[in-house]
């Protein structure tokens, strides 16, 4: 059986024999950041980690280091400066992992169980969508939650107004991840700002007129002035997308692009009135030749 005394320490901990219990210490804090299993995803780095830290546990106790050093550790083979290529994490930097240095101080068996607990509540992500009606005003979706063996519980989650595509609702206590898509339907978001359209008549575009346009939250009245072009955009301040709770900031607007649709099917009267209006209008669509 594989004891863990007949092994080179230093050369574990990536230190000479001579190393100061301060070296030592800082050392074991710099390899258990690399080995930790919420970090090193190598098939054997909770055994890696597993020996760092029986290593740690010996030198770092002058009595035990010093009977270890009796026993030979000073003279066993193995370059205690060269670090193992096979140890280093590349790419990983100390922000990224989550165990604290005080966490370091723990005995590695309740850093290994702490390591499991926290992959076990790694939160499951649940993709929502919501309309983008309900993003103006906010909402609340279910998200079935997996739980025991025949046990589904239901989370009632609360969406605040102003949410977007690719905003995340994070709940910590149920270990869950809420992912939103808002569904634009015939509109389009623009950061907060919203576009759509309207189509009007064209005696509406020519005379002028108050309709009515359906926003994604409410049913708003619009003026279009006379003689609007179609595709002229139209604003209607403050009736965008709202900001999200205690966020500064006012809404954006709603932007309204005015459609003048033709009539197809006209009848014999609508014709005749089309027909006279072609012949005394001075209007001109095109340069004359």
């Amino acid at each position: 059986m594989r004891r863990i005394e007949d092994e080179n320490l230093y050369a574990i901990l990536g230190v000479s024999s001579s190393a100061t219990q301060a070296e030592i210490q800082l050392a074991y804090k710099q390899r258990a950041r690399e080995l930790h299993p919420d970090v090193n995803k190598a098939p054997d780095a909770e055994d890696r980690f597993k020996r760092l830290g029986e290593a740690y546990a010996i030198l770092r106790d002058e009595q035990k280091r010093a009977r270890y050093d009796a026993r030979g550790g000073r003279r066993r083979p193995g370059n205690a400066r060269t670090k193992s290529r096979a140890w280093a994490h590349a790419d990983v930097g100390f922000d990224d992992i989550r165990t604290g240095t005080d966490d370091l101080n723990h005995p590695f068996e309740d850093l290994l169980r702490r390591a499991r607990d926290r992959r076990a509540r790694r939160p499951t992500e649940h993709a929502v969508t919501i309309s983008l009606g309900q993003a103006y005003t906010g909402t609340s979706v279910d998200v079935v939650v997996p739980g025991k063996v025949g046990s589904s519980p239901t989370l009632r989650v609360k969406v605040p107004p102003g949410a977007k595509t690719g905003d995340r609702l994070r709940l910590p206590e149920h270990a869950v991840v809420v992912r939103l898509r808002v569904d634009l339907g015939p509109y389009k978001l623009q950061g907060r700002d919203v576009r759509m359209d309207a189509r009007v008549a064209p005696w509406e575009a020519a005379l002028g007129a108050d309709i009515t346009v359906a926003a994604p939250h409410a049913r708003l009245r619009l003026k279009v002035p006379p003689g609007t072009e179609s595709h002229q955009m139209l604003r209607i301040k403050g009736q965008g997308l709202p900001a999200k709770p205690g966020r500064n900031g006012p809404p954006g607007d709603l932007y309204v692009r005015v459609v003048v649709a033709t009539p197809r099917d006209l009848s014999p009267q609508e014709r005749e009135l089309f027909e006279r209006l072609a012949r005394i209008s001075r209007f001109r669509p095109r340069p004359e030749s």
